[in-house]
């Protein structure tokens, strides 16, 4: 759920930009890290993409503690 929220707010904050700022061909930097509409719309596009498939993930899903337990284990793995 919460990604879904976090992408409508993404998808909300491209949107008027894309309106507003299409004839310039150009984003401003102080508003996108994006030079232009199109890569903006790419971005979004593939950060959709990205979420529908994890959504579609049938492996069950971990714990943040337990993530971070493994990712732990592997980090003194590697510095031994």
């Amino acid at each position: 759920m919460v990604l879904d929220q976090k992408l409508s707010l993404v998808r909300l904050a491209f949107q008027p930009l894309a309106f507003i700022l299409e004839p310039m061909n150009a984003l401003s930097p102080l508003v996108s890290e994006f030079e232009t509409v199109e890569q903006a719309q790419a971005y979004l596009s593939w950060l959709e993409a990205k979420v529908a498939a994890s959504r579609a993930d049938g492996r069950p899903s971990v714990a943040h503690t337990e993530a971070m337990k493994r990712v732990r284990a592997i980090i003194k793995a590697k510095r031994r």
